[in-house]
């Protein structure tokens, strides 16, 4: 089959630049592909971009000093999470239908209840973390798929999963077929409102019943249980303890005497003393005595149903959380989810509410060691009875049409808003005699070039779903087996995207328009190429987290590696007379 797919940034692509979110990686380039991103190839999947991640991927927000702020595709404003936030957004947004995301701490499954999809954390040691960065704290450390829909998930995890003979802790475990759900009827399940720990948001709590009521109906035995001891360990504390020993000693000989070009951030973060060693071990017995209350939880029950996240997608930079009367720190949004990557278990998130502002709010479902066919089976169910209140995020030709608008004029009014571009700014610094300014927008990153007499805007959209109605207006979610079909007939298609969706603008080459309505990537033989002035090489991010690559002024499409833009993204050059 043929689907197009993202990658996080730690995680490793052949002759594609991996930044890990850092300045220090800024010209990194993998000799090889990560275990999983190969493993996709080799199916037939077309690696288009790379998605944006904290720097070292240490931080439950999205956002680094090489290609700047995440945002939420729901509501700008607001954190996507991290440190898979590139991922999700981009997943959401309509740009990538499969985005492999990374999780230690609930990296995979937080930012997919922040954009309302769809993340699996599969069972340690079902997937191999080969060709992922940092290759410390392998034992808590997982790969897994960011996607749209459980049944993309279970294909995903059929493809990805498996021993490559390389990473020690990947297990030769049968991948059960999860392709066709059974009912969940006959299921034992125990849900907990608040998770392991309080405080939880109240319309959290509201949604995490509905779903046990739901499942309830379904025909699943359905029993509350309050995970009573489990608050004595701490996951957050143990995690952290863990991570500060292993992380500051992993990362010290690469930062060392280059500490000013990390974010401040960073820098007060590996100043923080780490545990001593009595509390490190400490630490590590916690951890043995927290699979073993799992293991006695799951002895008695088939699935444990909780909140994804305490909170729904909060305000950037949020220090502290006001819940119920109680202030929580900002790292509490954690605190649902990294016990089970200490405890190693599968572990699901599926949207299944919208909050009073109509954001996202995932559930999470949790199973014994290698039952993800069981989560999953769960989650289905779950996800088709959410289906008719899913929804989307904005759509620019929905905006453009109540303010009575074309959609490309609506989507320049957003993106070059003075108030934004000013909140957005990145400088990315000297370029030859064509000096650059990046604008991150909400819908847009523009790379402005001073090319003498003309002032060139080269304009990608973050928000390509259901993008330029003008053209399309289909509003459905393509699934991967879809993708795959519509792929299958691409030169018929493809010939009839060129005759409605191409447009000639200046001096320029063709210029594709298209969206992910239709959900395929655009090549073909002879491969479409256009033309930039400038010639450098050039790296530009969107703030939903996808990276175009322009490499010696050209953007090509190639076939099974997309190194231009991508699927769903307005692509257009303006000529300004200077």
């Amino acid at each position: 089959m043929a689907f197009p797919f993202t990658v996080k940034d730690c995680v490793d692509t052949e002759g594609v630049v991996t930044t890990r979110g850092s300045r220090l990686f800024e010209d990194h380039v993998p000799s090889a592909d990560a275990t999983v991103v190969k493993r996709l190839k080799d199916a037939g999947g077309i690696f288009i971009a790379k998605s944006n991640m904290p720097e070292f991927a240490l931080w439950w927000e999205t956002d680094n000093l090489v290609y700047g702020r995440t945002e939420n595709p729901w509501m700008i404003g607001r954190t996507p999470g991290g440190s898979s936030g590139g991922e999700a957004a981009a997943v959401a947004s309509g740009m990538s239908p499969l985005g492999i995301g990374s999780d230690v701490g609930g990296s995979i499954r937080e930012p997919a209840n922040y954009c309302g999809i769809v993340g699996l954390k599969a069972t340690h040691g079902r997937i191999p973390l080969t060709g992922h960065w940092p290759d410390t704290l392998l034992r808590f450390m997982h790969v897994g798929p960011i996607v749209r829909s459980v049944a993309d998930a279970a294909l995903a995890l059929s493809l990805m999963a498996g021993p490559d003979g390389i990473d020690h802790y990947a297990l030769p475990v049968p991948v059960p077929d999860a392709s066709k759900f059974q009912s969940p009827a006959g299921l034992r399940v125990a849900w907990c409102p608040k998770g392991p720990f309080s405080p939880v948001e109240r319309q959290v709590q509201d949604t995490v019943a509905s779903a046990a009521s739901a499942l309830g109906e379904l025909g699943c035995s359905v029993e509350e249980v309050g995970l009573d001891g489990w608050d004595s360990w701490p996951g957050q504390q143990i995690s952290a303890r863990i991570f500060a020993a292993e992380g500051n000693v992993f990362l010290a000989p690469i930062i060392e005497g280059r500490e000013d070009m990390l974010a401040l951030s960073m820098q007060r973060r590996l100043n923080i003393p780490g545990p001593t060693y009595d509390e490190y071990l400490e630490a590590m017995e916690q951890v043995e005595r927290l699979r073993a209350a799992c293991i006695k939880l799951f002895n008695d029950y088939d699935v444990l149903l909780l909140p994804t996240g305490p909170v729904v997608a909060h305000p950037h930079d949020t220090r502290r959380h006001e819940i119920a009367e109680e202030t929580a720190p900002a790292r509490h949004a954690l605190t649902c989810t990294v016990p089970f990557d200490l405890t190693g278990s599968p572990a699901l998130s599926v949207p299944f509410g919208r909050s009073s502002d109509g954001l996202p709010i995932g559930v999470q479902i949790v199973g014994r060691h290698f039952e993800e066919a069981t989560i999953l089976r769960a989650g289905a169910a779950l996800e088709e009875l959410h289906r008719p209140r899913r929804g989307h995020p904005p759509l620019i030709a929905d905006i453009a049409e109540a303010e009575g608008k074309h959609p490309l004029d609506a989507f320049l009014d957003i993106a070059l808003d003075e108030d934004l571009e000013t909140e957005f700014a990145h400088p990315a610094g000297g370029r030859g005699e064509n000096e650059s300014h990046y604008i991150t927008s909400p819908y847009s990153h523009i790379s402005v070039s001073d090319g003498g007499a003309h002032t060139r805007f080269l304009i990608n959209s973050t928000w390509p779903v259901y993008f330029l109605g003008h053209w399309i207006r289909e509003k459905n979610i393509m699934s991967l087996e879809q993708a795959h079909q519509k792929m299958s007939a691409m030169p018929a298609w493809v010939a009839d995207m060129k005759n409605r969706g191409t447009i000639r603008i200046g001096d320029f080459a063709d210029i594709m328009v298209y969206n992910m309505d239709e959900l395929g990537l655009l090549y073909d033989k002879p491969q479409f190429a256009t033309d930039f002035p400038g010639g450098e090489k050039r790296l530009v991010q969107m703030p939903t987290g996808i990276r175009y690559i322009l490499v010696n002024g050209t953007l090509t499409f190639q076939e099974n590696e997309c190194t231009g833009a991508l699927p769903g993204n307005l692509l257009r050059s303006y000529d300004q007379v200077g």
